[in-house]
């Protein structure tokens, strides 16, 4: 019975199919821009995630904002030198341990420039084991050459940074380092050409290279050995006066061949890496990893931390993000605006109601059932509106993706993280909407239907409003 006098007072009434028209139209933009939104952030950390961030990283714990580049903090000036991640093997061993990870991949990071001959273009060089390093990147694409390995070392050039270059595999490029008033330079052979699947202005500077090299350039051979204990012989030889001649001719130095295998043990043990870059199995894990290894990491008082892609990619990602965060609320403000009216329209649809409202008290209808009422008929306008609202965004949303539509602006490029737009309305994105119908039916109904029943009954069938 109740609902029965609900729909027909709906359908009895011309301003119900403005109501739901209006509150649909709505739900469809909400959803389409929603369907936006998720889709540029799905681009993006698909991008930086198969290229070069992983889901996740461990770097060592830093005062600084730190990302795979390097120092992040944004002055000019000497940048602060990479820490290595300390104790490695076991901090590495945890890692694989974590039942969320998939692989795994050690990096070191140096800024260099590259020269051939007078052409010189800055770049971030990715010091990495070059065979392991793609099996964890699946977005990037050798089309010329083959990858370097760690006996001969060399280097891989994206295809652009090559034609800046002017190289091909196996011609042969300097990588220099300022290192105050002098350089420290070193040879790398191109080995390879590379392309990522994805693009993105982030990728443009890096160049994967032999971590060896990559460790000289940025002189991170000797961090290794910080947190190594010799034994008390060579403590001795090493808090000895070296000035003395008389030292080299002393008892003590027959123990060089052992201050020498304690030395190679010193760089075994403590491998010099900077960051261990991670991919789980699912992209969702990757924050319940973080943070079971947080915990590990604090536990076992090693100074390194887990940190998502987005802290791994820098400055770049952040400055999209907050970009899309400005622009997402002021889209957001124009659909409360929307939300606003539907609510308006809804409280003015029950206030032309109070003399019907006084009749059906005048002839024996509780308050409780008058109630029920206006709330079921805001309930079914919400509804209703809220189903062809998800429908004609959904098909708003394939259509678009069908059409394929691509950017050829940079901008909007990186913005949406690949160059055609793919949307798709997500049972999230449909719930949300349901939600804020249903939430916009209840705050629609409760202070009109108050304020009617407030009304006596005799003066409500006489108009009074």
């Amino acid at each position: 019975m109740l609902f029965y006098l609900a729909f027909r007072n709906i359908i009895s009434r011309k301003s119900s199919l403005v109501i739901v028209s209006f509150i649909a139209l709505t739900v469809m933009l909400f959803s389409f821009v929603n369907a936006v939104f998720d889709s540029t952030e799905n681009g993006v950390q698909e991008t930086f995630c198969s290229s070069f961030t992983g889901d996740l990283i461990i770097r060592p714990e830093s005062d600084v904002p730190l990302s795979l580049f390097g120092d992040e903090t944004p002055v000019t000036g000497m940048l602060t030198k990479i820490k290595n991640i300390i104790p490695f093997n076991e901090v590495y061993e945890t890692v694989k341990n974590n039942p969320y990870i998939n692989k795994t991949v050690p990096q070191v990071s140096c800024t260099a420039a590259l020269e051939n001959g007078k052409i010189r273009i800055p770049a971030c060089l990715f010091g990495v084991k070059c065979s392991e390093y793609l099996y964890v990147m699946d977005s990037i694409e050798i089309t010329e050459g083959t990858v370097f390995d760690s006996v001969e070392g060399g280097c891989l050039l994206q295809k652009d940074t090559a034609e800046k270059l002017k190289v091909s595999p196996g011609s042969t490029i300097q990588a220099v380092v300022a290192d105050g008033i002098s350089f420290r330079i070193r040879s790398l052979t191109v080995t390879g050409i590379y392309e990522y699947t994805h693009v993105h202005s982030s990728l443009e500077k890096i160049v994967l290279a032999d971590f060896n090299v990559v460790r000289e350039l940025s002189e991170q051979n000797s961090s290794g050995m910080q947190n190594y204990e010799f034994s008390q012989d060579i403590e001795s030889i090493l808090s000895s006066d070296l000035d003395d001649e008389d030292f080299f001719f002393s008892d003590e130095m027959d123990d060089s061949e052992l201050f020498v295998e304690e030395m190679e043990n010193s760089f075994s043990e403590n491998p010099v890496w900077n960051f261990i870059v991670c991919r789980t199995a699912k992209t969702s894990d990757a924050k319940k990893a973080a943070s079971v290894l947080n915990s590990q990491f604090k536990k076992s008082g090693w100074p390194a931390e887990a940190v998502l892609w987005r802290q791994a990619a820098g400055s770049s990602a952040l400055y999209i993000y907050w970009l899309r965060v400005i622009i997402n609320g002021g889209i957001f403000v124009i659909l409360i605006a929307g939300f606003i009216v539907i609510n308006n329209t809804l409280v003015i649809h029950i206030f032309d109601r109070t003399k019907e409202i006084g009749t059906l008290r005048a002839i024996g209808a509780s308050s409780l059932f008058v109630s029920a009422e206006c709330f079921l008929e805001n309930l079914i306008l919400s509804m209703t509106a809220a189903v062809f609202g998800i429908l004609f965004s959904f098909i708003l949303c394939s259509a678009v993706s069908y059409g394929k539509f691509t950017f050829s602006n940079s901008f909007l490029i990186q913005l949406f993280g690949s160059e055609p737009l793919m949307l798709k309305v997500t049972p999230v994105n449909a719930a949300s909407a349901v939600v804020l119908c249903f939430v916009l039916a209840v705050f629609a109904w409760i202070i009109p239907v108050k304020s009617a029943l407030s009304v006596e009954p005799v003066k409500a069938i006489q108009g009074a409003k």
